[in-house]
Parts: C-alpha cells; structure tokens; sequence
C-alpha cells in the first residue's frame, strides 16, 4: 500500500540521493576546465578543514596560489607584464 506521502516522500530522498551523486562525480570528473579530485576526497581531513586563503598566501613564495598549491594545474596563464590592469579585486 502506498499512500501520497510515501511518494512524495521517496520523491524527496531521490532528490537528495541524486545531488550528493552528482556533486561526486563532478569533483572527481570535473570535465576539461577543472582539477579533478581523488575519488577518496569527502575522506580527506583537508577537504572538510580547509585551509585559510589568506594563511596560503602568506606562506607561497610565488605569491600566486592557485599555480603553486596545484601542480596539476594545466589551464593556468599568467598575467600579461604589458597591460595595464584596468579592475583589481581586493580581499
């Protein structure tokens, strides 16, 4: 016997069973434009205790965080020298 809210119900948990699912398989598949995780990330102490943006910058010789934190990064282009930057984000 299955009532309305029994459905809407299981309706709900589908939902959420299918985001988790594709919220996973999107970070460890991120596709061309994205650094994929290990598939063992959701275990990873850094994952659930990241560390502060400003602490990295501190600590990187380089000053750019993104290029030095991620050796796999392929996608990374430096800033041009001869262009004058005409907005700049402040933190």
């Amino acid at each position: 016997d299955h009532s309305f809210g029994h459905v809407l119900m299981m309706l709900v948990v589908d939902t959420i069973l299918y985001q988790v699912a594709a919220w996973y398989i999107e970070k460890v598949f991120p596709g061309t434009l994205g650094l994929p995780q290990p598939w063992y990330f959701p275990l990873l102490k850094s994952f659930w205790f990241p560390t502060a943006p400003q602490a990295i910058a501190e600590s990187s010789n380089e000053g750019n965080v993104e290029q030095s934190q991620n050796e796999k990064l392929e996608c990374f282009e430096s800033a041009p020298t001869h262009l004058r930057a005409s907005v700049k984000l402040r933190q």
